[in-house]
């Protein structure tokens, strides 16, 4: 359950890094784990 929390917030991150990427900000995505 907690595992999947997890991987739930982590692609919340990195839809929102995908969303301030499409803005053209430098923003560095998270490495994947």
């Amino acid at each position: 359950m907690l595992t999947k929390m997890k991987k739930k917030n982590q692609d919340n991150v990195i839809q929102e890094v995908n969303k301030r990427a499409r803005e053209s900000a430098p923003i560095i995505p998270p490495p994947p784990q």
